[in-house]
């Protein structure tokens, strides 16, 4: 019963930061309220979707089935352990995700020079 409502109340607090960050954007049009909107409720939305799903792929090589797709293959010849794919793949997954916010601040700083000069 507590995950429903942490979850009912996790997709209304996405939904009201979504509602917010398109007003926001039809009121500007300032990109960086799309990029922001990329960074906060798309990326993680996808990062949920890749790490179940890379569970999966790192349980494969383990077995063999995936040993020649790279990195996979660098798991299976034992050039790699697990546990660093899957450091290596979160950590990719935060720079992404960071990469993001710095764009949509950085647009977001520019709109406000632009108004102040």
């Amino acid at each position: 019963m507590v995950s429903i409502i942490l979850f009912l109340l996790i997709i209304s607090l996405e939904l009201a930061v979504v509602v917010v960050l398109v007003r926001e954007y039809l009121r500007t049009r300032n990109v960086g309220f799309l990029w922001l909107g990329m960074a906060v409720i798309v990326w993680p939305g996808l990062t949920g979707v890749l790490e179940r799903g890379e569970l999966a792929f790192i349980a494969a090589p383990a077995n063999s089935h995936l040993a020649r797709i790279y990195p996979f293959n660098l798991v299976s010849c034992g050039q790699l352990s697990v546990g660093s794919l899957h450091t290596y793949l979160q950590l990719f997954q935060s720079l992404i995700g960071i990469s993001l916010v710095l764009i949509s601040v950085l647009y977001l700083a520019k709109e406000k020079r632009d108004i102040v000069a």
